[in-house]
């Protein structure tokens, strides 16, 4: 299945995004505002979306991670750095990438975030999605 990344001008909320996720059967996949990231990470596969604003504000941007055993990635669709809740969930070290990807006026960062994690859930490298994604 693929994963939409025409911009509809509204970005996508919680809902959207967890719908989306189920249909990718995205594994032990989470959906949160950044103040919600809590709790242990599982040993094997996880993956989630997270939005950079907390509960108490209006969503702004979503970024996503993967990990895989040891192997954890970051990707932000502006390539910002992982936030601090993001470094205290996964643990260092952590893979990310710095380029941007999405325009400052675009609100298509969902469907960035689903499209990594659906490439990376299917086993597909990391780099190779960046590297896909910024030579497109």
């Amino acid at each position: 299945m693929e994963v939409d990344l025409k911009d509809d001008g509204d970005g996508m909320t919680i809902c959207e995004v967890n719908a989306k996720a189920n249909q990718l059967k995205l594994i032990n996949f989470k959906c949160v505002m950044r103040d919600e990231l809590k709790g242990k990470i599982p040993k094997n596969k996880e993956c989630g979306i997270i939005n950079l604003n907390t509960s108490k504000e209006n969503g702004s941007h979503w970024s996503c991670w993967y990990k895989n055993g040891v192997k954890k990635y970051y990707f932000d669709s502006f390539g910002l750095l992982p936030p601090k809740e993001i470094i205290r969930y996964l643990g260092r070290p952590i893979m990310y990438s710095t380029y941007q990807v999405q325009q400052i006026d675009d609100s298509n960062c969902g469907q960035w975030c689903l499209y990594v994690l659906n490439r990376l859930n299917n086993g597909e490298n990391f780099i190779d999605i960046v590297l896909d994604i910024i030579n497109e």
